[in-house]
């Protein structure tokens, strides 16, 4: 009786492990939570926000440095001032 069950036990963890996931099944599913997770933290709103502070930042008070009739200075507002 005891032979029999041991058995019956062995087959049924082979028919088991038949129906586990696999490997590649986990790791596309770890893959695809953390990029549910990242998109919820990543909006449009948030990206253009943090688009405009870089480009403020970066912006120079004086504008844009370029030439003019031979001249070298500033572009601002679509006017012309020389060094």
């Amino acid at each position: 009786m005891a032979r029999f069950k041991t058995r019956i036990m062995n087959n049924i963890q082979e028919v088991s492990d038949q129906f586990k996931r696999g490997l590649k099944d986990e790791l596309l599913d770890t893959a695809d939570k953390k990029y549910k997770e990242a998109k919820k933290k990543k909006t449009y709103r948030k990206v253009m926000e943090v688009g405009k502070k870089a480009k403020e930042k970066l912006k120079d008070p004086k504008g844009i440095r370029g030439t003019h009739k031979g001249k070298w200075g500033y572009y601002k507002g679509g006017k012309f001032k020389s060094d």
